[in-house]
Protein backbone atom coordinates (compact mmCIF):
# COMPACT_ATOMS: atom_id res chain seq x y z
CA UNK A 1 0.00 0.00 0.00
CA UNK A 2 1.55 2.87 -1.00
CA UNK A 3 1.59 6.34 1.36
CA UNK A 4 -1.16 8.25 -0.59
CA UNK A 5 -3.77 4.60 -0.53
CA UNK A 6 -3.12 4.65 3.48
CA UNK A 7 -4.07 8.41 3.51
CA UNK A 8 -7.25 7.89 1.62
CA UNK A 9 -8.00 4.62 3.69
CA UNK A 10 -7.19 6.40 7.33
CA UNK A 11 -8.46 10.08 6.50
CA UNK A 12 -4.89 11.30 7.20
CA UNK A 13 -2.83 13.72 5.24
CA UNK A 14 -0.08 12.55 3.49
CA UNK A 15 2.01 14.95 4.46
CA UNK A 16 1.50 13.65 8.25
CA UNK A 17 1.73 10.10 7.06
CA UNK A 18 4.96 11.11 5.62
CA UNK A 19 6.23 12.57 9.21
CA UNK A 20 5.27 9.28 10.63
CA UNK A 21 7.38 6.93 8.47
CA UNK A 22 10.03 9.38 7.18
CA UNK A 23 14.06 9.63 8.14
CA UNK A 24 12.72 11.78 11.40
CA UNK A 25 9.69 9.57 12.27
CA UNK A 26 7.39 11.26 15.09
CA UNK A 27 5.12 9.28 17.09
CA UNK A 28 1.56 9.88 15.96
CA UNK A 29 -0.93 10.67 18.55
CA UNK A 30 -3.10 6.96 19.69
CA UNK A 31 -5.81 8.63 17.74
CA UNK A 32 -3.86 8.42 14.70
CA UNK A 33 -2.16 5.14 15.50
CA UNK A 34 -5.07 3.47 16.29
CA UNK A 35 -6.54 4.87 12.48
CA UNK A 36 -3.79 3.03 10.48
CA UNK A 37 -3.88 0.30 12.67
CA UNK A 38 -7.08 0.02 11.55
CA UNK A 39 -6.73 0.68 7.81
CA UNK A 40 -3.43 -1.70 7.73
CA UNK A 41 -5.28 -4.89 9.62
CA UNK A 42 -2.64 -4.88 12.51
CA UNK A 43 -2.43 -3.67 16.28
CA UNK A 44 -1.39 -0.56 17.48
CA UNK A 45 1.16 -2.80 19.37
CA UNK A 46 2.16 -4.25 15.83
CA UNK A 47 3.31 -0.77 14.64
CA UNK A 48 4.92 0.05 17.92
CA UNK A 49 6.57 -3.24 18.22
CA UNK A 50 6.44 -5.30 15.51
CA UNK A 51 5.15 -8.08 17.49
CA UNK A 52 1.55 -9.46 17.75
CA UNK A 53 -0.24 -11.05 20.98
CA UNK A 54 0.71 -14.64 18.73
CA UNK A 55 4.65 -13.70 19.00
CA UNK A 56 4.48 -12.66 22.41
CA UNK A 57 2.51 -15.92 23.56
CA UNK A 58 4.61 -17.94 21.59
CA UNK A 59 7.63 -16.24 23.28
CA UNK A 60 6.37 -16.94 26.42
CA UNK A 61 5.18 -20.05 25.82
CA UNK A 62 8.82 -21.32 24.34
CA UNK A 63 10.70 -19.29 27.34
CA UNK A 64 8.53 -21.27 29.91
CA UNK A 65 9.48 -24.31 28.29
CA UNK A 66 13.07 -23.77 28.31
CA UNK A 67 12.99 -22.57 32.12
CA UNK A 68 11.27 -25.98 33.15
CA UNK A 69 14.49 -27.85 31.55
CA UNK A 70 17.13 -28.75 33.80
CA UNK A 71 19.98 -26.49 33.85
CA UNK A 72 22.35 -29.14 31.74
CA UNK A 73 19.85 -29.28 28.54
CA UNK A 74 19.47 -25.34 29.08
CA UNK A 75 22.99 -24.85 28.75
CA UNK A 76 23.10 -27.55 25.68
CA UNK A 77 20.12 -25.93 23.78
CA UNK A 78 22.24 -21.79 24.19
CA UNK A 79 25.34 -23.56 22.52
CA UNK A 80 23.51 -25.30 19.89
CA UNK A 81 21.57 -21.94 19.49
CA UNK A 82 24.96 -19.92 19.58
CA UNK A 83 26.45 -21.97 16.93
CA UNK A 84 23.24 -21.86 14.94
CA UNK A 85 23.58 -17.96 14.59
CA UNK A 86 27.41 -18.15 14.26
CA UNK A 87 26.71 -20.00 10.92
CA UNK A 88 23.96 -18.02 9.24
Amino acid sequence: MTVKELAAKTGLIKGSLDNYLGVRASIPPADVAVKIAKALNVSVEYLVTGEGIEEKELKNEVMKNFYSLPKNMQSAIKELLKAAVERK
